[in-house]
């Protein structure tokens, strides 16, 4: 029962990661209907590098930390102690991975005209 629960949260987090991911792919397909001008595009474009860039460790962390946790969950005595700090490192890092992406995504509305975040969000079907 332990494991499956700890599987069940672990799945949680991965799962809002990977939907953070597409939301993110959306967003800024979204954001191509939007007329930007150069000095736009290149913040854009340097905002998504820079968030790329930070998630891209975070993502990586959080693999390790989830194969641990499943070698762990397969051996014969499982070191629950362990078991429990790469569960909690994996919600963690799973939460700094989400305040990255609303930040980039927050620092993206902020360089657009209150127009462009009009056709924005239409394009969003808001």
């Amino acid at each position: 029962m332990k494991r499956l629960l700890i599987v069940l949260v672990l799945s949680l987090a991965m799962a809002s990661v990977i939907f953070a991911q597409h939301a993110d792919t959306v967003a800024l397909g979204a954001l191509s209907d939007v007329t930007l001008t150069v000095s736009q595009l290149d913040a854009v474009n340097r905002l998504a590098q820079t968030r790329l860039s930070a998630t891209a460790g975070l993502q990586s962390q959080m693999a390790a930390a989830v194969n641990e946790l499943d070698v762990l969950l397969d051996a014969t005595s499982p070191d629950l102690s362990r078991i429990g700090t790469l569960s909690r490192q994996v919600r963690r890092l799973a939460a700094e991975d989400k305040q990255i992406r609303v930040q980039f995504r927050r620092d993206v509305w902020q360089l657009l005209t209150p127009a462009q975040r009009d056709v924005l969000l239409v394009r969003l079907g808001f």
